[in-house]
């Protein structure tokens, strides 16, 4: 009998190490697999956030700061890996795919982090451009998140059932958020500290703590266009005009062109490749004008220089200023040209539905708007982005040939990125094309052809100004954009056709002409001087 029972408990004691040998192999089979499955989610994540910034913000201690991003990265993929079980970890990384390829769809063509007030106010833009998606999507992007996701679902399914008790998951939990959140409380005391104030654009934040606190932060600090609206009738205040004191009058005999050019800096200008300059027009041109370097207004997007050049307004940094309600801009730009006798337009290749442009430009008072809706009867080629360059600006000469007094303005769009607007063709520079610098400088010179082109057909006296609306943000062996500290800066320039304007511009050799510290609105105000100095009102008050 007692025989037996030894025998039992021998028996009984080798199967309770094997089960425990094997609850063991278990664990450590989770364990291994499941932190590589969150290295791999952390990457993924390290490496979708870090892609909203071509352009690295400026940040004392870039290195350290994104050391830190990954960490949290980290953190925050481990403690869902080891609290959730299987069957809810591999539909959250489907909808966590499908998350990063829109967000690398966006920032792929904007270069900007994605945040939820930018969604809820574009969602109608993206829609517009469905029929476009296979030149806007970068398609090895997506299959590269199609493969993590095999690679992260291949990773639990081999580390089996989360087998740990309840208890040990909320500790673990428990101590991922102290872990979290301490470092995350002693960056506020640095000037990447998060904000739900008024600034309302959290988007920096990015860089330092991923996409989820930022989000929070927008959301919280942007909660409608109505408090955005209250904050921006402050903006309305300000006053630019710090060149007309320094430079004579500028005489404007006749019609004024205003051209925003699209991602053309003072780099773009001054460029050479293979020995020769991309835009030798323009480069040229420079000698004949009065130039500055400016800088861009670039804090939502592309948007932002016509918004200052069309209301004579600051642009507000947070959302896109367009769609403010309840806005009175009292001394836009078309209401002052036609005070003194200028009929006025609006040119763009682009839909109006963009940023809600058109709907602007009508309540600005511009007395003929032309987005790619109006420009449709023309029966012009189109690309992904819209009507062409050339085309567009023969538009404008039309309508100068139309009127004995016009104030017209354009916005091109040929070097708009992603820099696929060109035919094979019209690349001259590069003709077989692949790298994203490539098609830019290739779009350049067709820019710089088309303004030779349109330059040379204005009538005698005319006035235009030229400006870029910010930078592309590219760092490359061959081109680097004009950014510093964070920066952007273009390039200003005012010709007349039939006049040197470059001996009329009494700071040429001065400092501020070139330093950056002017924006669009003094050189702007500027001409607004020189059009009160040359004709009457058109209406008596």
């Amino acid at each position: 009998m007692n025989d037996n029972a030894t025998v039992g408990q021998i028996e009984e004691f080798q199967l309770n190490r094997q089960i425990g040998a094997a609850e063991l192999e278990s664990s450590k089979r989770l364990c291994l697999f499941r932190l590589f499955c969150a290295v791999v989610w952390a990457g993924e994540l390290f490496w979708i956030q870090d892609m909203g910034f071509e352009a690295v913000p400026w940040i004392k201690y870039p290195v350290f700061t994104q050391l830190f991003r990954l960490g949290l990265d980290f953190i925050f993929a481990t403690s869902l890996l080891f609290l959730l079980p299987r069957r809810l970890l591999i539909p959250l990384q489907a909808l966590n795919s499908l998350v990063m390829i829109g967000i690398g769809i966006y920032v792929a063509n904007f270069h900007w982090p994605l945040m939820p007030v930018r969604i809820l106010s574009e969602w109608r833009e993206g829609l517009s451009m469905r029929s476009s998606i296979d030149d806007l999507v970068p398609w090895w992007l997506v299959g590269v998140i199609f493969l993590l996701f095999l690679v992260k679902s291949f990773l639990l399914l081999k580390s089996g059932r989360n087998t740990l008790p309840w208890r040990v998951r909320w500790r673990l939990l428990g101590v991922s958020l102290l872990i979290y959140s301490l470092p995350v409380a002693a960056m506020q005391t640095t000037s990447l500290r998060l904000s739900i104030g008024p600034n309302g654009g959290p988007g920096r934040g990015v860089y330092a703590y991923g996409y989820m606190l930022p989000w929070l932060c927008d959301l919280l600090g942007n909660q409608s266009l109505e408090k955005h609206a209250v904050r921006a009738k402050a903006y309305l205040t300000h006053n630019y005009d710090r060149l007309a004191p320094l430079e004579k009058p500028l005489p404007v005999p006749g019609h004024i062109v205003v051209l925003q050019l699209e991602s053309v800096d003072v780099s773009a200008i001054n460029a050479s490749c293979q020995g020769s300059l991309v835009m030798p027009f323009l480069y040229g041109l420079k000698d004949q004008s009065m130039f500055y370097r400016i800088q861009a207004f670039h804090r939502n997007g592309s948007c932002d220089m016509d918004y200052a050049a069309t209301t004579g307004v600051e642009p507000y940094p947070g959302v896109v200023p367009y769609r403010l309600p309840g806005m009175r801009y009292t001394n836009s730009i078309p209401a002052f040209m036609s005070h003194y006798g200028f009929k006025t337009y609006v040119f763009h290749g682009n839909t109006e539905l963009f940023y809600d442009r058109g709907q602007a430009m009508w309540k600005l008072g511009f007395d003929h708007v032309f987005f790619k809706e109006q420009l449709m009867s023309e029966h012009l080629p189109s690309t992904i982005m819209g009507f062409r360059d050339a085309d567009v600006l023969n538009c404008v000469l039309k309508a100068l040939q139309s009127e004995n007094r016009a104030y017209l303005f354009c916005i091109t769009l040929d070097t708009h990125a992603p820099f696929q607007q060109l035919n094979p063709q019209e690349m001259e520079i590069f003709p077989d094309a692949k790298k994203p610098v490539e098609l830019y400088l290739n779009s350049l010179r067709y820019l710089d052809q088309c303004l030779r082109n349109f330059i040379s057909q204005l009538p005698p006296g005319t006035t235009v100004f030229m400006y870029g609306d910010h930078t592309t943000s590219m760092h490359t062996s061959f081109f680097d954009s004009d950014t510093a500290n964070g920066v952007e800066y273009v390039g200003g320039l005012i010709y007349q056709q039939g006049n040197d304007l470059s001996r009329l511009q009494q700071t040429r050799e001065q400092p501020i002409a070139t330093n950056g510290s002017l924006n669009l609105l003094d050189v702007l105000n500027y001409l607004r001087h020189g059009v009160a100095t040359s004709f009457r009102p058109a209406v008596s008050e």
